[in-house]
Parts: C-alpha cells; structure tokens; sequence
C-alpha cells in the first residue's frame, strides 16, 4: 500500500499484521511519508492492549485510538476476557495504563474459567460432520482426493 500511496491513514492491527515490530516499522514509514496511523482494534483485551502499546509508541500520532464496544454482547467484559476490562471514562478516554510490559495482567481465575479448549473433534467425528453437512457424495469425492494425494 505505501509503494502506490494508497492511503492517508494506515490501520494495521499488531495482532494480524504481523506483529508489534513490522507494525512499528509501518508507524516509522507513516512518519516519514507524512501519513496518520491509528490501528484497527477490533480484536480481543490482549490484541487491543498490543494495539494500544502501538499507538503509544507513535508520539507524533494525532488521532484517537478506536476501540470495539458494541453493546449488548461486545462491551469490555466480554471483550477482554481472560484480564481485567478496559473500561474508557465518562468521555470515552482511556488513560494510558501503567502496569509493566505490554500493560496487562492475565487473571488466573478468569483463564481457569476460560482457558479451555472449545471444540474438539475426533476424526470418526469430523467424517460424520462432513458426512452430515456435504452429503455422502461429497465425502466421498473427498476421501478419494486425500487418498490420490497421500500416493
């Protein structure tokens, strides 16, 4: 996007775009091209605490940091799961945090409850899936392709 100049704002998101270093290499080329950045944040507590960092890292940033709230499911005590909620104040601010490294904490009682693997599928179960949703035909296309693979 910067060979061709495509964009005044830049919104990588640290999480996706390949980590804090290459989103701060992006940051640096903002500087120096004369482009804003502001990150897209609409991701869990932890990317948006990377995305924050991101955004504390630009001192000549000059917008504000965009952040996912959407009541009633996606507010920050959902959001954020397994650390504490960032709650913005009464004017939608959110001070910079002071807590060391990237800013957060993970909370043990919150990652018991939730650090658990959601899905789990054995592989009879995911050729029933598969059975189930594409139909017996399908499967069967589909077994034939592994198996011309595997030889």
């Amino acid at each position: 996007m910067f060979e061709k100049d495509c964009f005044d704002v830049y919104q990588p998101d640290a999480t996706f775009a390949g980590g804090i270093a290459q989103v701060r290499q992006r940051i640096d080329t903002c500087q120096q091209r004369d482009r804003l950045f502001s990150p897209h944040t609409w991701t869990n507590g932890i990317g948006f605490y990377i995305n924050w960092n991101m955004v504390l890292a630009d001192k000549t940033n000059r917008l504000p940091l965009e952040y996912p709230i959407e009541e009633p499911s996606w507010i920050p005590e959902y959001r954020e799961g397994i650390i504490e909620p960032i709650l913005p104040d009464p004017e939608g601010m959110i001070q910079p945090f002071t807590r060391p490294g990237l800013g957060f904490e993970i909370n043990p009682s919150l990652l018991r409850r939730y650090g658990k693997r959601f899905f789990k599928i054995t592989e009879t179960r995911l050729k029933l899936k598969v059975i189930r949703e594409k139909g017996l035909k399908a499967a069967l296309q589909i077994k034939k392709r592994k198996e011309s693979q595997q030889s």
